[in-house]
């Protein structure tokens, strides 16, 4: 029962790692294109088939959550019937504020990532973290050389 126990971690390494420069969309940072199209989104972390995404953009954003969330909880060895219900929220911040992106200051938000899961025996996991995020700006964004491989949905 202990093993339960782990999935707030595994949530955190999640989110940690789901929001990393590593999450990119055509060589971009993900996130500042999401933006430009969305302030909120849903994904269920456990079937990508529910996640009703509009644009390619959101469905590679529902993609990498699968997928860094289904690779933590391979990693952790938690079984899979061990987690009922698996979520991940994103909500951009009301206010914009100034913040920086790559050494240069520009307006952005606040972005809340949050992750909820449910175990088998109906206890809750919860983790979250607030990253930065200035809708998207080749002038100031460096594109990364792992552009064709990451590209689409």
């Amino acid at each position: 029962m202990k093993i339960r126990r782990q999935i707030t971690g595994v949530l955190g390494s999640s989110l940690t790692s789901y929001t990393s420069r590593n999450t990119d969309y055509d060589g971009y940072w993900l996130f500042g294109l999401l933006l430009r199209e969305t302030g909120t989104l849903s994904v269920d972390l456990l079937d990508p088939q529910k996640n009703e995404s509009k644009s390619d953009i959101q469905k590679a954003a529902c993609r990498f959550a699968y997928e860094r969330f289904k690779d933590q909880i391979q990693k952790s060895h938690i079984p899979a019937e061990y987690v009922a219900s698996a979520r991940l929220h994103l909500a951009k911040q009301d206010y914009p504020k100034l913040g920086p992106v790559n050494h240069r200051w520009t307006m952005g938000f606040d972005v809340l990532v949050a992750a909820e899961a449910i175990s088998d025996l109906g206890r809750i996991y919860r983790a979250q973290t607030y990253i930065f995020v200035a809708p998207h700006d080749p002038a100031i964004e460096q594109r990364s050389t792992r552009r064709n491989e990451n590209h689409g949905a």
